[in-house]
């Protein structure tokens, strides 16, 4: 069971999912909203990623290689070097990007439960990365 500071925490943490197919993103979203409870936002090309979190910048990302034809890099690249870690879930098995994610990779298809616990992955290098800087900030 999830203490309440624990739930209050995940709420507070802005995810970003990039995915172009409707149904896997709804299906996405749900799962970590109904798991997680995290503010979750939805972006369907690259442009539209970028333009989402220059203005709202997201703690985490789950990004699809390839949107709408057109590859990630563009978003994943300005996620990493503002220091968000990122989940690539694609149905390449690997992929140059793959560096990127520091081998968090997802293939598709999925179950829930592997999605899950490749965003707690995530959750948990955010966590340290905030840890991090917080014991840096005190120095």
């Amino acid at each position: 069971m999830k203490t309440e500071e624990a739930v209050s925490r995940l709420a507070s943490i802005h995810a970003l999912i990039a995915e172009d197919d409707a149904l896997i993103a709804l299906d996405m979203e749900h799962i970590l909203a109904s798991h997680f409870g995290l503010r979750l936002s939805v972006v369907h090309g690259v442009m539209e990623g970028l333009d989402l979190s220059s203005s709202d910048r997201p703690d985490i990302a789950i990004l699809d290689l390839i949107l709408r034809g057109e590859s990630i890099e563009p978003l994943a690249r300005s996620l990493v070097d503002e220091g968000v870690p990122i989940l690539f879930v694609s149905g390449y098995r690997s992929h140059p990007l793959e560096p990127l994610a520091d081998g968090l990779m997802l293939e598709k298809p999925y179950t829930t439960e592997k999605l899950i616990e490749f965003v707690g992955m995530a959750l948990s290098r955010l966590e340290r990365r905030q840890g991090a800087a917080l014991s840096g900030q005190r120095r």
